[in-house]
This record gives C-alpha cells, structure tokens and sequence, in this order.
C-alpha cells in the first residue's frame, strides 16, 4: 500500500486528489474506493494509505482507501 495525504476533495462530485508521500504524480480517487467508514467526512490533510489501480482513463487511480492513524 502506498501513503498520501487528502489534497483535494469536491463533496459534490465524491473525487479528489491525494498527493502521494512519495513525491510522484496526485493520484485520483472517488469516495467509492474510501473502505474504511471512519474517513467519512473525508478531511483535507487527512494521511491516507491505498492502493493503485489502472482508471478509466489509462492513468492510476486510488482504490482500497483507508486512514493512517497519526
């Protein structure tokens, strides 16, 4: 699994972006992949762990998003 932070979030649309603790490109996820019930609200900042999936548009994507406990 792979560590980020929540760095974009738009409720309306249940998408954002995490900027991944490894430097490499934001990865894109939607509120479908968040498995752990506890990161609802979803919170700007909040530290993250996922895993990387293909998405529909041929780029990765978040998928299995759960909260790192700080």
């Amino acid at each position: 699994m792979a560590t980020g932070k929540i760095k974009m979030y738009e409720e309306n649309q249940g998408c954002g972006f995490i900027a991944p603790a490894d430097q490499s490109d934001d990865m894109f996820w939607h509120i479908s992949q968040v498995t752990d019930k506890e990161l609802k609200p979803i919170a700007v900042g909040q530290i993250v762990q996922y895993d990387t999936m293909m998405g529909r548009n041929g780029k990765p994507a978040a998928e299995n998003v759960v909260r790192v406990d700080s």
